[in-house]
């Protein structure tokens, strides 16, 4: 029988596109267990009203972080002629130039730090949001069981975990051909949504420092260096 690991313990470990997507299920399934309630319903509906289309973004990486450098330009350049866009953050405080600078692109900044994942699914739904991204997934301090309560209509898994949640929690999934092909979508529960050119927003407004030369990194001349600039398992 298999184990009961989470599914980002199961990326690092290997196995095939359908195992993954079996953990994940399973793991998914947990929340559901655990009693959680479908908030939204058809009459919670408010795009028949005219407003802005209210996105919010789920993360505990507002803050010095690889999150917030790669995502801060695409949320300032959000259009407010027809997108309201809200944080639910639920890790440390927006301290340092980074995480000011995305706490001011957000035109609402909600701690939910505080609050069990019942009663933050609650606050979400309370603040109408129509589309509801997780940038965390299934990493470290990932609250995914908010997800499983349902808050908004639309429900999307983004960037900081490229596999799929499982079934139930995210309706589609922003990916790229790369990262998620079209004929992998046996292995996602949500849908695979493509990029044209790459998933992964990056900040054309900050400075890139200049390279050091080879010698000062013990590297030769004349040779070609493979590089990877991320914890080793991966």
């Amino acid at each position: 029988a298999e184990l009961h690991y989470s599914p980002f313990k199961v990326l690092a470990l290997g196995g095939t596109p359908a195992q993954q997507k079996r953990y994940a299920d399973r793991w998914a399934r947990r929340f559901f267990d655990a009693g959680s309630a479908r908030l939204w319903s058809a009459a919670d509906d408010r795009t028949s009203r005219g407003e802005r289309i209210r996105i919010a973004y789920l993360s505990s990486d507002f803050y010095e972080h690889a999150t917030t450098y790669l995502i801060s330009e695409l949320i300032e350049q959000h259009d407010r002629s027809r997108f309201e866009v809200i944080a639910y953050s639920y890790g440390m405080s927006p301290k340092g130039a980074a995480g000011e600078r995305i706490a001011m692109a957000f035109d609402r900044f909600v701690d939910i730090a505080p609050m069990p994942n019942a009663a933050a699914a609650r606050a979400i739904h309370a603040d109408g949001v129509d589309i509801l991204i997780d940038l965390k997934g299934y990493t470290k301090d990932s609250r995914c069981d908010i997800l499983a309560w349902r808050p908004a209509p639309v429900q999307v898994n983004y960037l900081g975990y490229p596999g799929t949640l499982g079934d139930g929690l995210a309706d589609y999934i922003i990916a790229d051909r790369v990262i998620a092909p079209m004929t992998d979508q046996p292995y996602f529960s949500e849908r695979i949504v493509q990029l044209p050119h790459c998933y992964q927003p990056n900040d054309t407004k900050r400075p890139i420092s200049a390279p050091p030369s080879r010698a000062a990194c013990g590297l030769p001349d004349g040779a070609f260096v493979f590089c990877s600039f991320n914890n080793s398992y991966k």
